[in-house]
């Protein structure tokens, strides 16, 4: 028990007091701890925390301990939260680490899954994963980094209450996922039907479900010796190369044999979307398909490359409609034709032009002829028989 003050001054005493080593208030700064003199005790304080310069020892520190039932809401951490969590019930909990740069690096959270079933997510201050903790599971998440709010989080995993283990023994008695095992032979009494194990290895390699190759068991050690025989159509490519950058072919007999087209020739038709023929049909001159009318009429798509006649009596007009409403190729021709007694006269609808001789636009009697030809997106070529 230390020396009491009663009956003494502030002043007989300043010495001894333990004050700010400022003398200000405290604050949310931290500040040492110093006696009158000056001398300073290995403690800062705060209003926020305590800090020890130097080591602190006790018969025993008692952390901050929360047991949290798991629910859909997240548990959001700060500074002053508790560090060592047990989570029980079912369903799952979700976790938010507190704002890393409050903290100093190496805090420590610990995280106990005591669920019946459900993981325990913990995120960082922006909610990113930084550990997925399953049903019986126990980490240690530690700081590496208060650099940012998010922070560096480091996780470290200790044995579930249903694992134990010695200098030479590991138990664990449930089911082990993408490992491993390096060690020696299982013993029959870690399997979990020894019968069953050895029964279906003794099915294994009964004389009934071992296969052979040209008649050769492959049960027992040693090679396997394969002898190849081919048949049907590859027999002729069996001792020998083929002849090199040439397409293969079945002969007469149908059996694999060497073409004479060659890889280039091949090559020439690579990159072929539909039958060459009908490509090439598309490209020939073909015979004139005719389109007679009997009233003034506009040009339609399927004009192209056709004849179109105008059979009517009086005076009719043909248009040519704009690109953005019948977008005829550029190249495309449309032959004319006057077949009736009414003169026929071709007319741009607005926005498209007819470049023509003397800026003639009407075919010049009955039977006349003209080509039209379109040469941009709204420009076309009239020439022939035209007044």
């Amino acid at each position: 028990m230390g020396t009491s003050l009663t009956g003494l001054t502030p002043a007989t005493t300043y010495d001894a007091l333990i004050k700010v080593g400022d003398n200000g208030p405290i604050d949310a700064t931290l500040k040492a701890l110093s006696d009158g003199l000056g001398n300073n005790l290995p403690m800062e304080v705060s209003t926020e925390t305590v800090n020890f310069t130097k080591g602190a020892s006790a018969n025993q520190f008692f952390e901050g301990f929360l047991s949290t039932t798991a629910s859909g809401t997240q548990v959001v951490l700060t500074i002053n939260s508790v560090g060592n969590h047990l989570v029980t019930g079912s369903g799952g909990q979700t976790f938010k680490l507190p704002d890393a740069t409050t903290l100093p690096n190496g805090a420590i959270y610990y995280f106990n899954n005591n669920q019946s079933s459900g993981a325990i997510s913990v995120n960082n201050n922006s909610n990113t994963l930084v550990a997925s903790i399953p049903s019986g599971g126990f980490s240690a998440i530690t700081l590496l980094s208060n650099a940012t709010a998010a922070g560096t989080w480091e996780r470290h995993e200790q044995a579930p209450s249903n694992v134990s283990w010695s200098t030479n023994t590991f138990d664990y008695p449930g089911s082990i996922t993408s490992a491993t095992w390096n060690g020696v032979a299982i013993a029959d009494a870690k399997i979990a039907s020894a019968a069953t194990w050895n029964a279906k290895q003794n099915a294994l390699v009964s004389g009934t479900n071992i296969k052979t190759v040209n008649s050769t068991s492959l049960l027992g050690s040693g090679d396997v010796a394969v002898q190849a025989t081919i048949t049907g159509g590859a027999t002729t490519i069996t001792s020998s190369d083929l002849t090199a950058s040439r397409a293969l072919v079945s002969n007469a007999s149908g059996k694999v044999a060497v073409a004479t087209t060659t890889s280039t020739e091949i090559g020439y038709v690579n990159g072929v979307t539909s039958a060459i023929q009908t490509q090439i049909d598309t490209k020939t001159n073909k015979l004139i398909v005719t389109n007679r009318q009997t009233a003034s009429y506009t040009l339609v798509l399927s004009d192209a490359d056709k004849l179109v006649e105008t059979n009517v009596a009086s005076a009719n007009n043909l248009t040519i409609p704009l690109n953005s409403s019948v977008a005829f190729a550029t190249g495309t021709q449309i032959l004319l034709a006057q077949y009736g007694a009414g003169q026929t006269t071709i007319v741009a609808t607005s926005g498209v032009t007819v470049r023509s001789n003397g800026a003639k636009l009407k075919l010049n009697a009955q039977y006349s002829g003209a080509t039209l030809i379109k040469i941009d997106t709204n420009e076309w070529y009239l020439f022939g028989d035209i007044a």
